[in-house]
């Protein structure tokens, strides 16, 4: 099924036409069929129950053959261990062989989650490069057209080195965001292992009615946390090294089946069991219990801890979605028309210099927040998606 899911998804994103074009989905995807620590992480839990089913198989027998002139003798010697003492071991390695499956859930839960984040962090930056890139563009030609105009008033000189440093400024903006979005790709990569960044990658903002409410998560998180699953599934494998230590020491049975050849053929058959009177591994089973009851208060203690933490991780979620009610990217269009609107009264000789001016850098302040909120708001769902058990995108 993986290799099938891995040979889909290679048909998608090796198409001539789409061939650099990915949705979120995609990606994550990629991310998972790609990751060297998901590959080892499976490699390890199959390892592991491997050992498990080894537990299942008795000893070896043992032949032994002896010859002399007048005598040559056989024997078979086999051991049969005490019942149900290798169910119990095997049972042992399997929940460590559940426990390595359940890590494996975790490091792929927590890649999803890291990836989704990342990837909003670069459709941020991929916007503010655009939207830096027309605004550049748009005081580019306000610079022009002061140049155009004589500039003999010290107010009219005033405003053309006002304008002269804003675009440096913002040139120095573009830079950074180029160079942190290289950053981005780069850690995206880390799972992906794309030879290039995709030239789109379609991703939709986030607003308010893509989330659950907050009983969904908090339901989620107590009954499929994967860290509590771990404590969980730990619990269980002392109870069952605490059925072993009760019957580690009990006798397994020796067969030993012998014939001799000689002037007098003779067959003989042995049975030989430890008898357990002093040692009945009585220390060891006080210890097993005393595992188990500390292992009960260390999951009491995760889940209570484990509460209070979602608690926060939804709380921060709220308060961004919350933000993003006056703060929301359709707002970012209108903000635009705006600016186009006051260019153009400026260039009309209706709108002040000094309003122009207040009125540019105020906007893309609200531009600055709307898309810094939206990386908030992927930051806290990432948060919180980790720790629910599966990693479910907004609707």
């Amino acid at each position: 099924m993986k290799k099938i899911l891995i040979f889909i998804i290679f048909l998608i994103t090796s198409s001539p036409s789409k061939a650099q074009e990915y949705t979120l989905n995609q990606i994550i995807d990629l991310a998972i069929a790609n990751s060297s620590n998901i590959k080892s992480a499976d490699l390890f839990t199959n390892s592991q129950k491997h050992f498990a089913n080894q537990q299942k198989y008795w000893q070896n027998p043992t032949f032994k053959y002896g010859n002399n002139r007048q005598t040559s003798s056989y024997e078979v010697n086999q051991t049969i261990p005490f019942y149900n003492k290798l169910d119990t071991k095997f049972e042992i390695e399997f929940y460590q062989a559940k426990i390595l499956e359940n890590r494996r859930e975790n490091l792929a839960n927590f890649i999803k989650a890291e990836v989704f984040s990342l990837l909003y962090q670069y459709h941020v930056l991929k916007n503010k490069i655009f939207l830096t890139e027309k605004r550049l563009n748009r005081l580019n030609s306000v610079d022009q057209y002061l140049s155009h105009i004589a500039l003999n008033s010290p107010t009219k000189r005033a405003q053309g080195l006002i304008t002269k440093d804003r675009l440096r400024l913002i040139e120095r903006d573009l830079i950074t965001y180029k160079n942190q979005i290289l950053q981005i790709w780069n850690k995206i990569n880390i799972y992906t292992n794309l030879n290039n960044p995709p030239q789109k990658i379609l991703i939709k903002w986030l607003e308010p009615n893509n989330f659950n409410n907050r009983q969904f998560y908090i339901d989620k998180v107590i009954n499929q946390n994967l860290d509590l699953k771990e404590q969980k599934i730990l619990l269980e494998k002392f109870k069952s090294e605490l059925e072993f230590a009760k019957i580690e020491q009990m006798p397994d049975v020796n067969i030993v089946l012998s014939r001799q050849n000689n002037l007098a053929q003779s067959n003989n058959a042995e049975i030989s069991i430890a008898i357990p009177i002093i040692n009945h591994n009585q220390e060891k089973i006080i210890g097993e219990q005393a595992k188990i009851s500390a292992q009960k208060f260390e999951l009491e203690f995760q889940t209570n801890q484990l509460i209070k933490s979602i608690s926060n991780n939804i709380i921060e979620l709220e308060y961004s979605l919350e933000i993003s009610k006056n703060l929301s990217p359709k707002n970012i269009e209108k903000i635009l028309k705006n600016l186009q609107i006051a260019n153009n009264d400026f260039k009309r000789g209706t709108l002040d210099f000094i309003t122009y001016i207040e009125l540019d850098i105020q906007e893309y302040q609200m531009i600055d927040a709307i898309l810094e909120n939206q990386m908030q708001i992927a930051d806290s769902f990432a948060n919180l998606s980790s720790k629910i058990g599966e990693f479910i995108l907004p609707k």
